[in-house]
């Protein structure tokens, strides 16, 4: 139901945006002079932070809309279009999030934890890394036997919170020297990187992967930095000591970017701003 959510607001976004003539007129500036199409795209990619911001520009939009308007060319011809794109859209993300859940029938953190990595050398890990992969692993496992048993939303949210505080008291959210293998490694548009890092109980450590989502946290790193130089001699697969920030969550109790509470819980993507990374 969800990703029906997301494809709707996004549709819905459309036809309202194109209706009032919303657009991108040449004297527009900021960031929030965008297309129909943009804004669109963004309430698909970005859902959480797009659909509200559209809805409280809505009435400033339309306002600059009724001076400047922008017609689009085509328009029902880009709707049908649209409509079938965000039809695909739906359908993968629901055979996705039903193959994901197949293939969690046991906890993922779980079976890391039972599952010897034969290939990886045994590297020390910190003290707090080991307190924090041991209450998300506990919590995937909490939450998947929850599930099975049928317990309700409320439980599995309640879940959740509880999940945030043991975060919390496992570390301060300042990382130093944590161990863990380099699972992603791209660049944006802008040519900042984008990196992520799997700890050994399968959790994520990972900048965002892209500028909108980074406006305020600042995890893309720029090619002006050392960082960045060190990361340009690393490849997917190499184990890595590292150190840098989280960011508190109150109910994850650090930022974590899924856009469900299984995803969350079964497979947590755990936002930092990386100062450090080195090949071991």
């Amino acid at each position: 139901m969800f990703y029906v959510l997301i494809a709707a607001s996004g549709l819905w976004v459309y036809l309202d945006a194109t209706s009032h003539k919303i657009g991108k007129p040449p004297s527009g500036r900021g960031l929030f002079n965008m297309s129909a199409g943009g804004w669109a795209v963004a309430c698909l990619l970005l859902w959480i932070i797009a659909f509200p911001a559209y809805l409280i520009k809505r009435k400033a939009l339309i306002a600059k809309a009724a001076a400047e308007p922008v017609e689009v060319k085509s328009r029902n011809g880009k709707i049908v279009l649209l409509s079938l794109y965000l039809a695909c859209f739906v359908g993968y993300a629901i055979s996705s999030a039903n193959s994901s859940s197949s293939s969690h029938g046991s906890s993922t953190f779980q079976s890391a934890a039972m599952s010897p990595r034969p290939t990886a050398p045994a590297v020390p890990t910190p003290a707090d890394e080991d307190k924090f992969c041991q209450a998300v692993g506990q919590a995937a496992g909490a939450y998947g036997s929850m599930e099975r048993g049928g317990a309700n939303q409320l439980k599995l949210s309640k879940l959740r919170t509880e999940r945030g505080a043991a975060l919390r008291q496992a570390s301060d959210g300042n990382v130093s020297a944590w161990v863990g293998t380099l699972q992603h490694l791209s660049t944006t548009g802008e040519g900042k990187a984008v990196l992520g890092i799997k700890l050994p109980c399968g959790a994520e450590v990972k900048t965002w992967n892209n500028a909108f989502s980074d406006i305020t946290d600042g995890t893309l790193i720029p090619q002006t930095s050392a960082l960045y130089e060190a990361l340009s001699n690393l490849n997917k697969g190499d184990r890595v000591r590292f150190s840098g920030e989280l960011f508190a969550d109150r109910q994850n109790g650090y930022k974590e970017s899924s856009l469900t509470e299984a995803g969350s819980m079964r497979d947590p993507e755990f936002i930092m701003k990386f100062a450090s990374v080195e090949k071991l």
